[in-house]
């Protein structure tokens, strides 16, 4: 009867992981479209939100590690985009080798999708797989959540 719970539980946890996913696929797209006249596509992408709550330290020393891995050339990464309400933050490598899309009003903030500092979401096949709130401590792991 413990294990017959025990499975359930974890059986409903999984459910509920995928059905937020969903939703925020579904408001992501939505917000996409109106906003840029764009959708999640079909191949792997990454999107990164720039959030008004920010640690600007923070937002500099990530956009450089994602500079380092695009200037890897062996590595093949996804396709970024760069969510933004302020360019500022951006080089010129990050202008010129990302899709940047300029949102003054940041409206991405309120899609139910947790932003503060940096937000990757990975998309495939036209969902998001997965999203993760970047600080100061998981800066090291950008490089393997892009990859």
């Amino acid at each position: 009867m413990v294990n017959y719970l025990k499975a359930l539980l974890f059986a409903l946890f999984i459910v509920s992981c995928s059905t937020e996913l969903q939703n925020h696929t579904k408001e992501f797209n939505r917000y996409l479209n109106s906003q840029f006249n764009t959708m999640i596509p079909e191949s792997d992408h990454i999107y990164i939100l720039e959030s008004k709550f920010c640690c600007q330290g923070c937002i500099q020393k990530v956009y450089l590690k994602i500079e380092e891995e695009i200037a890897d050339d062996t590595k093949q990464l996804p396709f970024i985009s760069i969510l933004t309400y302020d360019s500022s933050f951006l080089s010129e490598t990050l202008l010129n080798e990302c899709n940047v899309l300029f949102d003054k009003n940041a409206d991405y903030e309120y899609l139910g999708i947790e932003t503060a500092n940096i937000t990757i979401i990975k998309t495939s096949k036209r969902k998001i797989t997965s999203t993760m709130v970047l600080s100061l401590d998981k800066i090291d792991v950008v490089s393997d959540f892009i990859n």
